[in-house]
């Protein structure tokens, strides 16, 4: 009927509708929650599962390329990739999987390990050795500082400095509550997602959200089992950059920042940026501590006028 709605605008019988494209537009799981029709929503479902399979394929390519360097016994690369070349039908049958795409997206997902499929290809005494002489000084050195790792935030616990540390995380790394700790960046992680985290030489354990594109590159003998402490206080704020499509309209930016406030929560940086049809994009950074507080923000902010839709980058 000539005016900007947003994605969630209820339509009647009669409106007039003009849908806006963009080449730099892609589907997003959140507009599952306004589309009604069951094909629209498989749609969705099923471009997001070609693309997150698509990353997965190039994930798990990249961990089989690192595998065959790592624990190829003879440290020639020729003939370690011959020798996968010829072992791949039976590693196929062993995991039942139908191809090699097939094998990639399962070590993408986390499926199956880069070190049972490397068993396969090259036995079990290979892989428990991790090679042959050409690497396994470097690989010892990596699996020590990783056991030391461990052992030192273990014996860490009595330290008041790792304990405050422990307190303000509230994260429990195995069953150990007092270890050195860093938050991924890029993903930023809230209380109450789910978490996995790495070993970091000379950082401790960084923790992840499940799905980070670095937790999914991370070796895999440095992943350990993090989980959220319930016991724990927790007043660490993190940093969550937030997407917002607007129109662009006076009094919009002013909308958010009451919408964010409000809800008790400060913006830290804020980027504008003008697009067509009438409409901007703001980039948001907000200081928030768990994953309900992130829920509240965004449902808030959708409820102000000009917003037409919200994501977390």
């Amino acid at each position: 009927n000539g005016k900007m709605v947003s994605l969630k605008h209820q339509i009647k019988n009669g409106d007039m509708i003009e849908i806006l494209e963009s080449i730099h537009q892609t589907p997003k799981r959140e507009w599952l929650q306004y589309v009604r029709t069951s094909k629209a929503k498989n749609r969705i479902r099923a471009w997001l599962k070609r693309r997150q399979r698509e990353h997965s394929i190039v994930v798990g390519k990249e961990m089989i390329n690192r595998g065959l360097k790592e624990y190829n016994p003879r440290g020639d690369d020729a003939a370690a990739r011959k020798e996968y070349s010829r072992k791949l039908d039976h590693v196929l049958t062993t995991f039942k999987l139908k191809d090699e795409k097939h094998l990639f997206t399962a070590l993408g997902y986390g499926q199956i390990s880069i070190k049972n499929v490397m068993t396969e290809v090259f036995g079990a005494a290979a892989i428990a050795t991790r090679g042959h002489s050409h690497s396994i000084n470097k690989k010892e050195k990596d699996d020590q500082f990783i056991i030391q790792s461990l052992e030192n935030s273990s014996q860490s616990s009595n330290n008041p400095q790792f304990t405050a540390l422990s307190n303000l995380n509230g994260i429990i790394v195995g069953q150990e509550r007092n270890i050195m700790l860093k938050f991924c960046k890029n993903c930023s992680p809230l209380e109450g997602e789910k978490i996995q985290g790495v070993i970091s030489k000379g950082k401790g354990v960084k923790i992840h959200r499940l799905g980070c594109k670095y937790l999914l590159e991370a070796d895999e003998k440095r992943i350990v089992d993090v989980r959220w402490d319930d016991e724990a206080i927790n007043t660490s704020l993190r940093p969550v950059q937030l997407q917002v499509l607007c129109e662009d309209t006076p009094g919009v930016l002013a909308n958010m920042s009451r919408a964010i406030t409000t809800s008790g929560f400060n913006i830290g940086n804020v980027h504008l940026r003008k697009l067509s049809n009438g409409r901007g994009l703001a980039r948001l950074e907000v200081m928030l501590k768990s994953l309900e507080d992130l829920e509240n923000v965004i449902k808030r902010l959708r409820q102000e006028d000009g917003i037409l839709e919200v994501t977390r980058r």
